[in-house]
């Protein structure tokens, strides 16, 4: 069995702390910290060395915001609000100073945006600081045994939710049974929690400690509880959310309730008291684990202010996080994010800094009181673009995207470092879709299919197919006669979607291939992708790390319906419902499910390494998406005066953006902001 523990009782022992220094100046690597692209696959995740024995008695110290409040009694000391096993952080620089406002500017209403990816997003576990292993958070420790089968998970005693309140095996139990178990919450569990066709089962074990079972082995439960998909829903705070759940409280009285409350169920009032993201507090109904409580929350703006249950400490002992207050102030467009930027009014910009004003940041900074640092995306494309291989609305255009040569014809003609050089200053790497360089399962070969600009090999393929130019040599033909023609269906979020289409858009018309595009609403694209209205899709490549590639591959293998993905929407609808809806699919992307299911069982890396580079060699030689320029640069933005920040990090998904670099170790230089 495997492992990873640390504690109060281990405070000196540095050798077991959760360092940010050290690894993450590794990081200057694109994409990943410094590692060997290509090599022997990981082992599974080995137990820690033993430690020595402590050096001391450990003296915490509280915030001094939060002395009156401890001084009337209000509030325990921190020794008493701390669990017996704090996670210590060992800061990137230096031990930090209390205090200050962190003032951010978002777009999103909600979720995504710098307050959320600067408040830790506390999961189960975490991402750890190299954006590749999986390390202890909210639970201390756990175990898998050899067979995979059986998967044991250790809190840490005395952990607090923000009210005070303990956090036990019983919030884990109520999050699976109220919650995934509920039918009316949650009508249909999914394959993934049915591990060779039966769901798994949670067992408490004590007051920390959780046993979980499965009846194949199921070594993906620790990617799972560490990366950003389900963790931070792990556990619920019982003592306040039974009061709304029909299974602790009388049914037609909640209803009268969520009706008050402009809800028609109570299954909606219950998800609305408990709603967060990433372990960040939306609704203050719902205590938290996060480092800041929400205070207040409008259409244009979000005040925190610090958790004072907060379970992490730095290595001197000092409580975290170092800032006392988070404000984000929500404006309507980027342009106005700028203007914040450009103006000094905003301290960190990390998700809506944009690389088309990279120059302009650099020139103002000085100016600004700024630095600019270029992070690494962990996308192994900025943009994937998605034929809809299972379109019913033209079935001649469906087949034409099913034949791989006219998918290898579309990559050919696409001049990836005309795109490298005109969105990224050629600071991206031009590449098909694939995993990240830095991922086990990587091979140049994969990176590197049918990458190569090459018109004339792309219309050759084209001829090769009959599909005829038209008498002024405009545009081609289908079988059919129409001219063919197509449109991409966008959301521009994220990545420069917009701008790399209106490149890629030319290159096609190139080939004789009449494309449009047009851009929609993220609640549209939900509903057109997942209804499979769309000709061609496109969305940002992620889940490419060995943190999240075997648990949801999902631009590689066709199991999502809808979303971010359209590329074989009614071959997934067919795999998430056993056969009973969708579209039978072909022998390779059966092959697909097969190598995937394999995969999530198998607990020897090499057969890992072997399943996952079937996949992965199956998209190389497919191309059932794809892929412009990976790796590529994200501006973001610190005022000079914060220390302990990441400045040659990586960014996205995978990693949940800022939050493995522990942000609730950032702090001002003098305790305050430079923003008056």
């Amino acid at each position: 069995m495997s492992k990873r523990t640390m504690g109060r009782r281990d405070f000196l022992r540095l050798s077991t702390t959760v360092a940010v220094g050290g690894v993450l100046a590794a990081c200057a690597q694109p994409g990943a910290p410094a590692a060997e692209p290509v090599g022997e696959p990981a082992a599974a995740p080995a137990a820690p060395a033993a430690p020595a024995a402590p050096a001391g008695e450990v003296r915490f110290t509280d915030p001094p915001l939060l002395a009156d409040r401890i001084s009337s009694g209000e509030l325990p000391p921190a020794e008493e609000r701390l669990p017996l096993d704090p996670q210590i952080v060992t800061p990137l620089e230096r031990v930090g100073e209390h205090g200050g406002t962190l003032n951010v500017t978002t777009i999103r209403a909600e979720g995504y945006g710098d307050d959320t990816v600067l408040m830790g997003c506390e999961g189960l576990f975490r991402t750890d600081v190299d954006g590749s292993s999986v390390a202890p958070n909210i639970a201390k420790a756990w175990e898998l045994s050899e067979d995979g089968k059986e998967f044991t998970i250790f809190f840490r005693e005395g952990l607090k939710w923000s009210d005070g309140e303990p956090v036990t095996a019983d919030d884990f139990m109520f999050a699976w049974e109220a919650v995934y178990l509920n039918t009316t919450i949650t009508p249909s569990l999914g394959r993934w929690w049915k591990p060779g066709g039966e769901t798994i089962k949670c067992e408490k074990v004590d007051d920390y400690t959780i046993k979980v079972t499965s009846l194949v082995p199921n070594p993906e439960l620790l990617a799972w509880g560490g990366g950003p998909i389900r963790g931070d829903n792990a556990v619920l705070p019982k003592h306040a959310l039974m009061q709304w759940h029909a299974d602790y409280a009388d049914e037609a009285d909640l209803t009268a309730k969520a009706q008050v409350e402009g809800f028609e169920r109570w299954d909606q009032l219950f998800n609305e008291k408990r709603r967060r993201i990433w372990g960040t507090q939306l609704n203050d109904a719902c205590p938290t684990l996060g480092s800041h409580l929400i205070v207040e929350r409008s259409s244009t703006r979000r005040t925190y202010i610090r958790n004072p249950y907060y379970w992490k400490v730095d290595t001197a002992g000092n409580q975290l996080p170092y800032f006392d207050e988070i404000i984000a102030t929500i404006v309507s467009d980027k342009e106005l994010v700028n203007t914040a930027i450009l103006g000094g009014t905003v301290d960190i910009v990390i998700q809506e800094a944009s690389m088309d004003n990279y120059p302009l940041y650099q020139e103002n900074a000085e100016q600004g009181q700024y630095n600019v640092y270029a992070w690494k995306s962990v996308l192994g494309s900025d943009v994937i673009y998605q034929p809809a291989l299972t379109y019913e609305g033209d079935t001649v255009l469906r087949d034409i995207c099913r034949d791989v040569r006219f998918r290898k014809a579309l990559s050919l003609a696409i001049n990836r470092d005309e795109v490298n050089e005109v969105l990224y200053f050629g600071m991206g790497t031009p590449r098909q879709f694939t995993v990240i360089p830095q991922s086990m399962y990587f091979l140049p070969e994969f990176e590197q299919a049918y990458a190569e600009y090459d018109p004339d090999a792309a219309n050759a393929l084209l001829d090769e197919m009959g599909l005829e130019w038209d008498e002024n040599h405009e545009y081609r033909l289908r079988p059919d006669g129409q001219q063919l023609a197509w449109t991409i269906e966008m959301y521009q979020i994220e990545t420069p979607k917009r701008e790399t289409t209106e490149l890629v858009v030319e290159y096609w018309r190139a080939l004789g291939c009449n494309v449009q595009f047009k851009e929609i609403s993220g609640e549209l694209t939900d509903q057109r992708y997942t209804g499979n209205l769309v000709e061609f899709g496109l969305w940002h490549g992620d889940k490419v790390t060995d943190v999240l590639f075997s648990v949801s591959p999902q631009f590689l293998v066709p199991y999502n319906v809808g979303w971010e993905t359209v590329w074989g929407t009614e071959w997934a609808r067919w795999y998430t419902s056993e056969g009973v809806d969708g579209e039978e699919p072909p022998e390779e992307v059966k092959n697909l499910y097969t190598w995937w299911e394999e995969l999530k069982m198998a607990v020897d890396p090499n057969d890992r390494v072997e399943l996952g580079r079937n996949i992965l060699r199956s998209q190389a030689e497919n191309l059932w998406v794809i892929g412009v320029v990976g790796l590529t640069p994200k501006p973001v933005i610190v005022k000079n005066n914060i220390g302990n920040f990441v400045k040659e990090g990586l960014h996205g998904w995978d990693v949940v953006w800022t939050c493995y670099t522990h942000p609730e170790s950032f702090f001002f230089e003098g305790g305050k902001s430079l923003i008056s």
